[in-house]
Protein backbone atom coordinates (compact mmCIF):
# COMPACT_ATOMS: atom_id res chain seq x y z
CA UNK A 1 0.00 0.00 0.00
CA UNK A 2 2.74 2.09 -0.32
CA UNK A 3 3.00 4.59 -3.61
CA UNK A 4 6.08 5.61 -4.31
CA UNK A 5 8.01 6.65 -1.18
CA UNK A 6 4.45 7.35 0.04
CA UNK A 7 1.97 5.29 2.54
CA UNK A 8 -1.33 5.20 0.81
CA UNK A 9 -3.73 7.13 3.23
CA UNK A 10 -6.84 4.62 4.07
CA UNK A 11 -9.85 5.93 5.69
CA UNK A 12 -12.06 2.38 7.62
CA UNK A 13 -15.46 2.73 8.57
CA UNK A 14 -17.25 0.24 10.85
CA UNK A 15 -20.60 0.46 13.33
CA UNK A 16 -21.38 -3.17 13.64
CA UNK A 17 -19.00 -5.74 15.60
CA UNK A 18 -18.71 -8.65 12.92
CA UNK A 19 -17.32 -6.06 10.09
CA UNK A 20 -15.23 -4.20 12.93
CA UNK A 21 -13.81 -7.57 13.80
CA UNK A 22 -12.29 -8.40 10.39
CA UNK A 23 -11.44 -5.06 9.46
CA UNK A 24 -9.47 -4.28 12.90
CA UNK A 25 -7.34 -7.32 12.08
CA UNK A 26 -6.75 -6.23 8.76
CA UNK A 27 -5.22 -2.65 9.88
CA UNK A 28 -3.69 -4.20 12.97
CA UNK A 29 -1.94 -7.15 10.05
CA UNK A 30 -1.50 -3.64 7.40
CA UNK A 31 -0.56 -0.78 9.78
CA UNK A 32 3.18 -0.45 8.30
CA UNK A 33 2.13 -0.33 4.80
CA UNK A 34 -0.68 2.49 4.75
CA UNK A 35 -1.44 5.09 6.77
CA UNK A 36 -4.93 4.33 8.46
CA UNK A 37 -7.85 6.71 9.82
CA UNK A 38 -10.16 4.96 11.70
CA UNK A 39 -13.94 5.55 12.19
CA UNK A 40 -15.41 3.30 14.43
CA UNK A 41 -19.05 3.78 16.14
CA UNK A 42 -21.37 1.71 18.05
CA UNK A 43 -20.20 -1.74 19.12
CA UNK A 44 -17.11 -1.11 16.71
CA UNK A 45 -15.73 1.37 18.82
CA UNK A 46 -14.82 -0.97 21.68
CA UNK A 47 -13.24 -3.87 19.27
CA UNK A 48 -10.92 -1.13 17.66
CA UNK A 49 -10.01 -0.34 21.20
CA UNK A 50 -9.95 -3.62 22.89
CA UNK A 51 -7.28 -4.08 19.66
CA UNK A 52 -5.03 -1.01 20.59
CA UNK A 53 -6.31 0.45 18.05
CA UNK A 54 -7.46 3.62 19.86
CA UNK A 55 -4.69 5.95 18.60
CA UNK A 56 -5.75 5.24 15.08
CA UNK A 57 -9.29 6.40 15.76
CA UNK A 58 -11.26 9.81 15.01
CA UNK A 59 -12.85 10.92 18.44
CA UNK A 60 -16.04 12.24 17.17
CA UNK A 61 -18.42 10.94 14.34
CA UNK A 62 -17.70 13.46 11.40
CA UNK A 63 -19.59 14.52 8.52
CA UNK A 64 -17.45 11.90 5.03
CA UNK A 65 -17.29 15.29 3.52
CA UNK A 66 -15.08 16.80 6.05
CA UNK A 67 -13.12 13.83 6.94
CA UNK A 68 -12.14 13.46 3.04
CA UNK A 69 -11.39 16.68 3.17
CA UNK A 70 -9.10 16.27 6.05
CA UNK A 71 -7.34 13.33 5.62
CA UNK A 72 -7.25 13.62 1.78
CA UNK A 73 -7.90 8.83 1.64
CA UNK A 74 -6.64 7.05 -1.35
CA UNK A 75 -8.51 4.38 -0.11
CA UNK A 76 -11.74 3.76 1.91
CA UNK A 77 -12.58 0.35 3.53
CA UNK A 78 -15.93 -0.39 5.35
CA UNK A 79 -17.96 -3.04 6.58
CA UNK A 80 -21.73 -2.99 6.60
CA UNK A 81 -24.38 -2.36 9.22
CA UNK A 82 -28.11 -3.14 9.61
CA UNK A 83 -28.48 -0.61 13.06
CA UNK A 84 -26.63 2.16 10.60
CA UNK A 85 -25.88 3.51 7.14
CA UNK A 86 -22.70 5.59 7.89
CA UNK A 87 -21.25 3.10 5.64
CA UNK A 88 -23.44 4.50 2.41
CA UNK A 89 -22.60 7.57 3.19
CA UNK A 90 -18.71 7.46 3.07
CA UNK A 91 -18.81 5.31 -0.14
CA UNK A 92 -21.16 7.51 -1.99
CA UNK A 93 -18.41 10.48 -0.83
CA UNK A 94 -15.26 8.23 -1.63
CA UNK A 95 -17.41 7.38 -5.33
CA UNK A 96 -18.14 11.45 -5.58
CA UNK A 97 -14.32 12.22 -5.17
CA UNK A 98 -13.12 9.30 -7.08
CA UNK A 99 -11.60 7.58 -3.95
CA UNK A 100 -11.42 3.89 -4.78
CA UNK A 101 -14.05 1.78 -2.07
CA UNK A 102 -14.23 -1.82 -0.61
CA UNK A 103 -16.98 -3.18 1.39
CA UNK A 104 -15.87 -6.24 3.26
CA UNK A 105 -18.72 -8.66 3.48
CA UNK A 106 -18.73 -10.40 7.00
CA UNK A 107 -20.91 -12.76 6.79
CA UNK A 108 -22.34 -15.50 4.33
CA UNK A 109 -26.49 -14.04 4.42
CA UNK A 110 -28.34 -10.93 2.84
CA UNK A 111 -25.14 -10.17 0.45
CA UNK A 112 -27.44 -7.62 -1.91
CA UNK A 113 -29.75 -6.47 1.42
CA UNK A 114 -26.85 -5.12 3.09
CA UNK A 115 -26.83 -2.63 0.40
CA UNK A 116 -30.61 -1.62 0.46
CA UNK A 117 -32.16 -4.25 -1.99
CA UNK A 118 -34.80 -4.85 -3.05
CA UNK A 119 -35.23 -0.56 -2.53
CA UNK A 120 -35.29 1.23 -5.79
CA UNK A 121 -31.72 2.77 -6.52
CA UNK A 122 -29.98 0.13 -3.94
CA UNK A 123 -26.61 -0.13 -6.45
CA UNK A 124 -26.05 3.30 -5.86
CA UNK A 125 -24.65 1.89 -2.13
CA UNK A 126 -22.44 -0.63 -4.02
CA UNK A 127 -18.59 0.21 -3.82
CA UNK A 128 -16.17 -0.70 -6.66
CA UNK A 129 -14.83 -3.80 -4.74
CA UNK A 130 -16.47 -6.07 -2.44
CA UNK A 131 -13.59 -8.31 -0.26
CA UNK A 132 -14.73 -11.43 1.01
CA UNK A 133 -12.96 -14.02 3.49
CA UNK A 134 -13.72 -17.68 1.98
CA UNK A 135 -14.33 -19.29 -1.59
CA UNK A 136 -17.94 -20.12 -0.32
CA UNK A 137 -18.58 -16.59 0.19
CA UNK A 138 -16.63 -15.87 -3.05
CA UNK A 139 -19.43 -18.11 -4.86
CA UNK A 140 -22.54 -16.89 -3.69
CA UNK A 141 -21.29 -13.10 -4.25
CA UNK A 142 -20.36 -14.36 -7.74
CA UNK A 143 -23.98 -15.44 -7.86
CA UNK A 144 -25.47 -12.45 -6.01
CA UNK A 145 -23.96 -9.76 -8.08
CA UNK A 146 -23.73 -11.06 -11.39
CA UNK A 147 -21.46 -8.46 -13.66
CA UNK A 148 -21.97 -6.17 -11.00
CA UNK A 149 -19.20 -5.44 -9.39
CA UNK A 150 -15.48 -6.98 -9.08
CA UNK A 151 -15.37 -9.20 -5.96
CA UNK A 152 -12.02 -9.87 -3.96
CA UNK A 153 -10.92 -12.65 -2.14
CA UNK A 154 -9.03 -10.99 0.97
CA UNK A 155 -7.70 -13.70 3.51
CA UNK A 156 -10.05 -12.75 7.44
CA UNK A 157 -7.32 -12.10 9.49
CA UNK A 158 -10.06 -11.82 12.27
CA UNK A 159 -10.17 -15.79 11.99
CA UNK A 160 -6.07 -16.16 11.96
CA UNK A 161 -6.57 -14.10 15.46
CA UNK A 162 -9.02 -16.37 16.51
CA UNK A 163 -6.95 -19.17 15.77
CA UNK A 164 -3.95 -17.91 17.12
CA UNK A 165 -5.96 -17.49 20.42
CA UNK A 166 -7.06 -20.54 20.71
CA UNK A 167 -3.69 -22.09 20.03
CA UNK A 168 -1.74 -19.55 22.89
CA UNK A 169 -4.77 -21.29 25.18
CA UNK A 170 -4.36 -24.76 24.19
CA UNK A 171 -0.69 -24.24 24.87
CA UNK A 172 -1.37 -22.96 28.22
CA UNK A 173 -3.01 -25.68 29.22
CA UNK A 174 -0.17 -28.34 28.87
Amino acid sequence: MIIGNKKRTVITVCHDAGGAEIISAYVKANNSKAKFVCLALGPARKIFLRKKLGDLLISKKFDAEIIFKKFLPDFLLTGTSWASGIEFKYVKQAKKLGVKTAVYLDHWTNYRERFGYPRLGWENNLPEEIWVGDKYALELAKRKFIGKIKLRLVENLYFKEVKKQYRNLTLKKY
